[in-house]
C-alpha cells in the first residue's frame, strides 16, 4: 500500500481518509481511470492503511523510518539509533523508580509500544513490563561515565527482542549511584527526553505532572492526515530544487576501515564559547540581519566544503516540528524531529552575504519541510548519485541546533552522553549551557584518518571566534585556516639554505685542477678525464664564439648519446649560450618545430646528412661536432671562456610534449638546476668515488643530473653502449664493468633491467649500486624491495617534480613499503623549493584533502620559451600565497604524517560510465597483485578500459588479476580485458607510452572472421550498431559481449534494444545462449525449439558428463555465474536458468515446475545432477530438488550459495528498503545503468522491468518456507552476514546438510578463493551421489 500511494502521489494524486471514506486531492484533470479502478479494488486495504484502528501503531515516515532502516543495515554504517545519558545527583532508589513507572506509563501510553521488527511502525508490547535494572560499575570505570554500563558498546536490545523503547539502569560505584537512561531515537527527540526524565522524577517526588493530550486517537489521526497532505503539497518545491542541489561533502576517509562486530561509536569534539563570546557573536549576527543558527550553519557548510576541496556541499539539517503541532502535543513523548537538505551558495560571497543566502534558503526549506529530508535524499540519489558504493549513506553530515528550543533544565546533573545514529558520519550540534554556547561534533569512529576531523572542528570554532571578535571577518569571502593548521601545512616548506651563485659547468675547471686524470666520462668507445673534457669543451666553445655563438643564443645539440655529445653540451654552456638537446630519434618535422620555437641560431650534430635534413629558419650556422673534435683544431690546451658564467642566464631549453600537439620549450636557468644538484649532492653524499650510470636521453631532464654532477663533485658519468636504444644488457654491462654506484632513471628502465637480469640468470648484475634514484613515472610498490634483493643494503629514493621546476622538487627515501600504502609517498620538498596543495579556488588544502600540486622556490623555470600564453597559464603569482608558482597538473594531498602523497595526473582522469576515475589508481592496485612487475591501463576511442602488464614469477593470468583488482576497485573501474606483454612500450624519455598501448589494441582485440550469412549482412550491421550503443567495447559481429565486459543489466539493455528497435522476439535466455551478433543471427535464422528460460552454456563431449544446473538469483540474470561457468565447463554439462520478465508464477513451486519441464530431455540420462543456486536461486533450486526427489530421481545433489528463506513469521518490507536492496544488488553485481549508451526509453524500461521482476521474486521468497529435499545437500554461507532483509540462512535451517562457511560477503564468494571452495563442494556432491549409486547397483 505504501508503494502504491507513493506512486500515486508522484503522479499528482493525494489519497486520504475522512469519516471512514476515501477522499482524493488532485489537479484539474481529475482522478485517472487506472487509479480510480485500483482504488475501488483495494478500498478496504487502503482504508486500513490510511486510518489504522490503532493510530499509535501507524507506519513510520521520514527520519523515524530512516532510523528503522538503519538498524536493518541497508547501509554500511547501519546500527540502532539511541541516546545514552548519565544522570548524577539526588538519584532515586530502584524501588522508587519502579513504583513510578506504572504511573508514567498511564501518563504516556506510547511507552507501552515497541518497534515492529518486520515493518517500520510501532506496535504494542505483548506484556508491557517496565523494569529498572541495577548494575555495579564496570571495573575501573566511573559510574558517571557511559562506559560504566556493562554493555555500553551496544546498550540497546535488537529490534527482534521487542523490548521497551527506553532502558533504565542504576549503576553503583564506590561512592555514588548514577542513573543511566538509554532512549531509542525513533521515539525520543530532545524535548521528549526532557519530558520523560522530568515526569519520572516528578512522579517519584509525589507530584502530578500535567496529562499529555496528544495520545488521543483522534488527535494522532488528525495530525497524521495533516502531515500527509502537507507532504504532498511540498513535494513540488523540492522536485524543482533537487536538480540544482549540490552533492554531499567528500571528506577524505581512512584508507583502511576495519570491520567490527559492533557498530562504531562516536568520538566527540567539543568546545564551549564563553557567554561573552556568545553575546558578541549574536550581536554581530543581528547587525548583519541573520540568526545565530544561520551563522553556525554557514560556517559548518563552509568547513565541510573546505575539507572536501569543493566550492559548495549539501548537508542534512535537523529541525523540530513541535512548535507547529499545537498545545495538545507540547507534552507528548515522540520524535517530532526531521531533516531537510541545505547547500552552500556556489559563488564567492562575503561571509555576511553568504549567511544571508543560507538563512533565506533555510526559511524556504522550512516552509516546505513536510516533504521530509529522507524523501528528498532518495530523489536526489536518482538525479545525482555518484557514490562509489551504494552502501555508503548519501548525506551523512548533519547539523542540529537546540538554541531556539525552550528546554527546561534537567532535574539531575547530566554527566556524560553517548549517541549512535545510523547513516551519520559527522553530527554537529549547538546548544546553550550555563558555561556558554556549546559546540559539538560527533565523529563516527574509525571512518576518518585520526586527527582529520579534529582539525576541521578547530577551524569551525576558530572561525566563529573570529566572527565574534573581528568585524572585518564578515566581509571576507573565505575564512582562513587557523594559524596552527597553516603552520602544519607549511612545515615541510621550511627548507631554505644558502645557494652559491654558480653555473652548471663552472665546476669542471675546478675538478680538472684537483683531479685532472680522474675519469669524468666512462664508456665502451672512449673515456675522458676531467682535463680532457675541459680541454675539448673549451676549445669547441672558443670555436663557437668565433662563429658568432654567444650569450642569448640557443643552440640545438642533436647527436648520439656518447662522450662527444657531452663535450658539445659543455661547449655550448662555456660559450655563454643555452643548449637545446634534441634526440636523434626525433622526427625531422618535430626538430623543425623545436628550432622555430626556440629561435635557435645554431645546430650542432654528429652527422652531416642529418644536419642538412633538420636545418630550418632561423638557423644561420651549423657544425658537425664529431668531425670537428677529430680535427687538428680540437687539439691543444684548454682555452679560458670568453664570457663569464652567469647563474641567472638560461642553461637549457628542454622540450616536452604539449597538449596541442606542439612541443613546449621549458627554459631553465643555471641557478634553478644548480640548486637541485647541490641538494642531491649533500642529501645523498655523492662524491668523487661515485660512478653515475647515465641511461636517460639528453633531451630528458633526468640527464641534467647525469651530465653536471661530475662537474660539481668529481664523480664519473658512465655512458652505456648503444645509447640510442633501450638496451638492458648494455646498461648492466656498463654498470658491472665500471662499478656504477648511482642509478638514476625512470622506474620502467629499472624494471626492464630487473626483468632482463632474471630472464638470462645474471648473477649480481648491479652489485655495486648503492643508490637507486627513481622518478618521472609511477613507481610500483614492489620495485624497491626487488631492487634491494638485487643489491642488498642499497638505498631507494623516489623523486618527483616537473621539468618546469629543474628536474626534481621533492624526494622520499623508501626504507620499507608499508602494507597500507596505496603508492610510494611523494615525500618533502628539496632545499629552496616549496610545495603547495591548492583546491579549485586556489585555497590551501587542509591535511588529507586532495588538491592540485603547485611548486614555488628557486627551482622554477623562467617559463616556456617564446610562448607567453602558455607561460602565463602555468607560471603566475598566486594571490593567496603572493608567490610565483608553477601549476603542475599533478594531484596530491598532504598525509596526516606530513608527507605528500601523489594521486596521479589531472590529465589521467577519465570518465567511465559517468564516474571520474584516476587511471593511476587502477595502475597502483593492479601493480600490487602477486607476480606483476609493471602495469598500465588506458582508454580506447570507444571509452572502453584496457590493461597491460609485465609478469614476473609466478606469472598471473588476466582473469586472476581482474579477480585481485575486484577486491579493491569498484566494478566500473575494472578493465574489460588485460593483456600480458614482454615489456612495456616506452616513450623517448623512458616513461610508459600509453598512446602506444592504445595503438596495440586493434591487433589484440581483432575480432574473428565474420560469419557470412546470405541475406543477413545488412541485418547484421543493424544488430551490431544496436549492441554497440549499449556496449561500445563490442567491435565485431563475432565478439562475445560477455567477454567484452557485459553485465546482466547490459544483457537486459541489449535484449530490449533488439526487440524494441529491430522488432525481434528474443528472450533473455537467447542473449546468454548466443552471446554475439553472429551467433544470435544464426539462432534467429534457425527454426529449432527455443526454451524461454534455459541456456545451454556447454554441452560436454565424449562420455556423458555430470549435469550442473545453475538457477538465477533474484534479479533473474546469470552473469554472476560466469566465473563458475568458466571453471566448470570442462567437468560438467552446464545449463543455466534465467528469468523472463514476461512470465508470472503464483508460487515458487509453480516456477520450479516450469523450469523442470524445460530440463526434461537433459534429465533422462542416468548421470549425476547437481542443482545449484546463489541467493534466491538457491531457494528455487531447493524447491526443484524437492520436486525431483519426490519423483524418485536418483543421483541428485543440491548446492546452495548464501541462500536464505523466512522463518515462521510473516515478514513485511517497506518499499524504501526493497528499493535499497534492489539498488544494492545492481551495484554489487557490477551492473550499470547505460545512460547515454542505449536508447533512453530502453534504459528506463530495462530498469523498471528488472525492478518489477526483483519485487515479484522477493515477494514469492517471503511467502516461502524451507522444506529440506531428500537428497545430499550442501549449504554454503558467506562469513559476512547479509544486511537484514527478513531472511535467515538455509545453513541454520537444515541440520542434516553439509554446512560450510566461505570467507567473504554475499557477493564476493562467487569469485576468488571462495570460488575454489564452491568448486570443491560441487566435486564432492558428484562423488557422493555417484558412490551412492554404485552402492545401490551393488546391492
Amino acid at each position: 500500500m505504501a508503494t502504491l500511494i507513493e506512486h500515486w502521489e508522484q503522479r499528482g494524486v493525494h489519497l486520504y481518509e475522512d469519516g471512514g471514506r476515501l477522499r482524493y486531492y488532485c489537479g484539474a484533470d481529475g482522478l485517472p481511470e487506472d487509479i480510480r479502478h485500483l482504488v475501488g479494488h483495494e478500498r478496504s486495504r487502503l482504508l486500513a492503511y490510511l486510518a489504522p484502528t490503532d493510530p499509535l501503531a501507524s507506519h513510520l515516515g521520514g527520519l523515524r523510518q530512516a532510523y528503522w532502516l538503519g538498524e536493518h543495515s541497508a547501509f554500511s554504517q547501519g546500527s540502532a539509533a539511541y541516546l545514552h545519558l548519565v544522570y548524577a545527583g539526588a538519584v532515586p532508589t530502584a524501588a522508587q523508580l519502579q513504583a513510578a513507572l506504572p504511573r508514567l506509563l498511564a501518563l504516556h501510553p506510547i511507552l507501552a509500544y515497541t518497534l515492529d521488527a518486520q515493518a517500520p511502525r510501532f506496535k504494542p508490547l505483548v506484556a508491557p513490563q517496565l523494569m529498572v535494572e541495577q548494575q555495579v560499575a564496570a571495573e575501573g570505570t566511573d559510574p558517571r561515565r557511559c562506559t560504566a554500563l556493562a554493555d555500553s558498546a551496544m546498550p540497546i536490545a535488537p529490534l527482534t527482542a521487542e523490548q521497551p523503547l527506553f532502558r533504565l539502569v542504576l549503576v553503583a560505584g564506590p561512592h555514588e549511584r548514577c542513573l543511566h537512561v538509554v532512549y531509542r531515537l525513533a521515539l525520543f527527540d530532545a524535548p521528549a527526553v526532557q519530558i520523560f526524565i522530568g515526569d519520572l522524577l516528578a512522579l517519584v517526588a509525589g507530584d502530578s505532572p500535567l496529562q499529555a493530550q496528544g495520545y488521543a486517537p483522534a488527535q494522532v489521526a488528525a495530525w497524521s492526515r495533516a502531515q500527509r497532505l502537507a507532504r504532498f503539497k511540498a513535494r513540488h518545491y523540492w522536485l524543482q530544487k533537487i536538480p540544482q542541489l549540490a552533492a554531499g561533502p567528500d571528506l577524505p576517509l581512512a584508507r583502511r576501515r576495519q570491520a567490527s562486530a559492533t557498530p562504531a561509536r562516536f568520538i566527540e569534539h567539543r568546545v564551549v564559547l564563553t557567554p561573552a563570546l556568545q553575546q558578541a557573536l549574536s550581536a554581530a549576527a543581528r547587525h548583519h540581519r541573520v540568526s545565530l543558527n544561520a551563522v553556525l550553519l554557514t560556517v559548518y557548510l563552509q568547513t565541510l566544503a573546505r575539507w572536501s576541496g569543493r566550492t559548495t556541499v549539501t548537508c542534512s539539517v535537523m529541525y523540530s516540528t513541535r512548535t507547529l503541532l499545537g498545545p495538545e502535543f507540547a507534552r507528548t513523548i515522540g520524535n517530532f524531529a526531521d531533516t531537510l537538505l541545505l547547500d552552500l551558495p556556489s559563488q564567492p560571497l562575503a561571509f555576511a552575504a553568504c549567511a544571508q543566502r543560507v538563512q533565506q534558503d533555510l526559511y524556504g526549506a522550512l516552509q516546505h519541510a513536510a516533504y521530509d529530508g529522507v524523501s528528498v535524499v532518495r530523489e536526489w540519489i536518482r538525479e545525482h548519485d555518484q557514490r562509489l558504493d551504494s552502501s555508503e549513506p548519501p548525506m551523512p553530515y548533519v547539523f542540529s541546533s537546540l538554541l531556539e528550543m525552550d528546554l527546561p533544565a534537567p532535574p539531575l546533573q547530566q554527566t556524560d552522553h553517548a549517541m549512535m545514529t545510523p547513516q551519520i558520519w559527522i553530527d554537529a550540534q549547538a546548544f546553550a549551557s550555563e558555561a556558554g554556547l556549546c559546540l559539538s561534533w560527533d565523529e563516527r569512529e574509525g571512518l576518518f584518518e585520526p586527527g582529520l576531523v579534529a582539525q576541521a572542528f578547530e577551524h569551525f570554532h576558530g572561525a566563529l571566534e573570529r566572527l565574534a571578535n573581528q568585524p572585518s571577518t564578515w566581509e571576507l569571502s573565505e575564512l582562513a585556516l587557523p594559524e596552527s593548521l597553516l603552520a602544519r601545512v607549511d612545515a615541510f616548506n621550511h627548507c631554505t639554505r644558502p645557494l652559491p651563485r654558480q653555473a652548471l659547468h663552472q665546476g669542471l675547471s675546478r675538478q680538472a685542477a684537483l683531479r685532472p686524470d680522474a675519469p669524468a666520462l666512462l664508456s665502451a668507445g672512449s673515456s675522458l678525464s676531467f682535463a680532457e673534457l675541459l680541454r675539448l669543451a673549451s676549445r669547441l666553445a672558443s670555436h663557437l664564439n668565433e662563429n658568432g655563438v654567444g650569450p642569448s643564443d640557443h643552440v640545438v645539440v642533436r647527436g648520439s648519446r656518447d662522450s662527444a655529445n657531452v663535450v658539445a653540451i659543455y661547449a655550448v654552456l662555456m660559450a655563454g649560450a643555452t643548449y637545446v638537446p634534441v634526440s636523434k630519434s626525433s622526427p625531422v618535422r618535430r626538430v623543425h618545430s623545436i628550432i622555430t620555437q626556440a629561435a635557435a641560431t645554431t645546430v650542432l650534430g654528429d652527422d652531416a646528412a642529418d644536419i642538412a635534413a633538420v636545418l630550418a629558419s632561423p638557423v644561420n650556422w651549423s657544425l658537425d661536432y664529431r668531425h670537428w673534435l677529430a680535427s687538428p683544431e680540437a687539439q691543444g690546451a684548454a682555452i679560458a671562456p670568453a664570457y663569464p658564467a652567469v647563474d641567472s642566464s638560461l642553461a637549457y631549453l628542454m622540450f616536452t610534449s604539449g597538449t596541442t600537439g606542439t612541443p613546449k620549450g621549458v627554459a631553465v636557468s643555471h641557478r634553478a638546476a644548480f640548486n637541485t644538484l647541490l641538494d642531491c649532492r649533500e642529501r645523498f653524499a655523492i662524491d668523487a668515488q661515485d660512478r653515475l650510470l647515465g641511461v636517460s636521453e639528453f633531451s630528458f631532464d633526468l640527464s641534467v643530473f647525469d651530465l653536471f654532477m661530475p662537474a660539481l663533485c668529481g664523480c664519473a658519468l658512465i655512458l652505456p653502449a648503444n645509447g640510442e636504444r633501450a638496451e638492458p644488457q648494455a646498461w648492466l654491462d656498463a654498470a658491472r664493468t665500471h662499478g656504477a654506484t648511482v642509478w638514476n632513471s625512470v622506474p620502467a628502465i629499472m624494471e626492464m633491467a630487473l626483468g632482463y637480469a632474471r630472464a638470462v640468470g645474471l648473477p649480481a648484475p648491479a652489485a655495486s649500486v648503492r643508490l637507486w634514484m627513481a622518478s618521472g613515472d609511477w613507481i610500483a610498490l614492489g620495485l624497491p624491495e626487488r631492487l634491494r634483493e638485487l643489491t642488498p643494503g642499497s638505498r631507494f629514493v623516489a623523486l618527483g617534480g616537473a621539468t618546469e621546476a629543474a628536474i626534481w622538487s621533492n624526494c622520499f627515501e623508501v626504507q620499507q613499503v608499508h602494507p597500507e600504502w596505496p603508492s610510494i609517498p611523494y615525500g618533502r620538498p628539496l632545499s629552496n623549493q616549496r610545495f603547495y596543495i591548492l583546491d579549485a579556488l586556489g585555497r590551501r588544502c587542509p591535511p588529507g584533502v586532495k588538491g592540485m600540486l603547485y611548486i614555488a622556490g628557486d627551482g622554477l623555470a623562467a617559463g616556456y620559451i617564446h610562448d607567453r600564453q602558455r607561460t602565463e597559464q602555468a607560471f603566475f603569482i598566486e594571490p593567496g600565497l603572493q608567490q610565483r608558482v608553477y601549476r603542475t597538473g599533478d594531484m596530491g594531498r598532504l598525509r596526516m604524517d606530513g608527507e605528500i602523497e601523489f594521486l596521479g595526473r589531472e590529465d589521467l582522469q577519465v570518465k567511465l560510465n559517468g564516474m571520474r576515475v584516476e587511471l593511476a589508481e587502477i595502475d597502483a592496485v593492479l601493480g600490487r597483485a602477486p607476480g606483476v612487475e609493471q602495469v598500465a591501463v588506458c582508454v580506447d576511442a570507444a571509452g572502453a578500459l584496457y590493461g597491460f602488464f609485465v609478469a614476473g614469477q609466478p606469472a598471473p593470468s588476466g582473469p586472476q588479476l581482474l579477480a585481485f583488482a575486484a577486491q579493491y576497485l569498484n566494478p566500473y573501474m575494472l578493465p574489460v580485458q588485460l593483456f600480458a606483454l614482454a615489456q612495456m612500450p616506452l616513450s623517448a624519455n623512458g616513461k610508459v607510452d600509453r598512446g602506444a598501448l592504445v595503438a596495440l589494441l586493434p591487433g589484440l582485440c581483432e575480432p574473428g572472421e565474420p560469419v557470412q550469412e546470405v541475406g543477413f549482412s545488412a541485418r547484421q550491421e543493424l544488430l551490431l550498431s544496436c549492441v554497440q550503443r549499449v556496449l561500445p567495447a563490442v567491435r565485431g559481429a563475432a565478439d562475445s559481449w560477455f567477454d567484452m565486459g557485459a553485465s546482466s543489466l547490459h544483457a537486459v539493455h541489449i535484449l530490449l534494444g533488439l526487440n524494441t528497435e529491430l522488432g525481434l522476439d528474443l528472450s533473455l535466455a537467447d542473449i546468454y545462449a548466443y552471446p554475439s551478433v553472429s551467433a544470435l543471427l544464426g539462432h534467429v535464422q534457425g527454426t529449432g525449439r527455443r526454451h524461454r528460460n534455459r541456456v545451454d552454456f556447454c554441452a560436454g563431449s565424449g562420455e556423458p558428463q555430470p549435469l550442473l544446473v545453475l538457477v538465477h538469483p533474484v534479479g533473474g540474470a546469470l552473469s554472476c555465474y560466469w566465473p563458475m561457468i568458466r571453471a566448470t565447463r570442462e567437468d560438467f554439462q552446464v545449463i543455466g536458468l534465467c528469468a523472463d520478465a514476461g512470465q508470472r508464477f503464483d508460487t515458487l513451486e509453480d516456477q520450479a515446475l516450469e523450469y523442470l519441464e524445460q530440463l526434461q530431455d537433459s534429465l533422462q540420462a542416468a548421470r549425476p545432477v547437481v542443482l545449484a543456486g546463489w541467493s534466491f536461486g538457491g531457494v528455487l533450486a531447493v524447491e526443484m530438488a524437492r520436486l525431483l526427489s519426490d519423483r524418485g530421481r536418483q543421483q541428485l545433489a543440491l548446492v546452495t550459495l548464501d541462500a536464505g528463506a523466512p522463518l515462521d513469521s510473516v515478514v513485511q518490507l517497506p518499499p524504501s528498503l526493497l528499493q535499497q536492496l534492489f539498488q544494492d544488488d545492481l551495484e554489487h553485481c557490477a551492473q550499470i545503468q547505460a545512460t547515454g549508451q542505449a536508447v533512453a526509453e530502453v534504459c528506463e524500461s530495462a530498469t523498471q522491468e528488472r525492478f518489477a521482476l526483483f519485487c515479484r521474486h522477493y515477494a514469492a521468497l517471503l511467502d516461502y518456507r524451507y522444506r529440506a529435499p531428500a537428497c545430499p545437500t550442501w549449504h554454503l554461507q558467506a562469513s559476512v552476514e547479509q544486511p537484514s532483509s527478513g531472511l535467515r540462512p538455509l545453513a541454520g535451517q537444515d541440520r542434516d546438510a553439509h554446512c560450510l562457511t566461505l570467507a567473504g560477503d554475499h557477493y564476493s564468494i562467487l569469485s576468488g578463493a571462495a570460488l575454489e571452495q564452491i568448486l570443491l563442494s560441487l566435486a564432492a556432491a558428484v562423488r557422493e551421489v555417484s558412490a551412492a549409486d554404485d552402492r545401490q547397483a551393488g546391492t
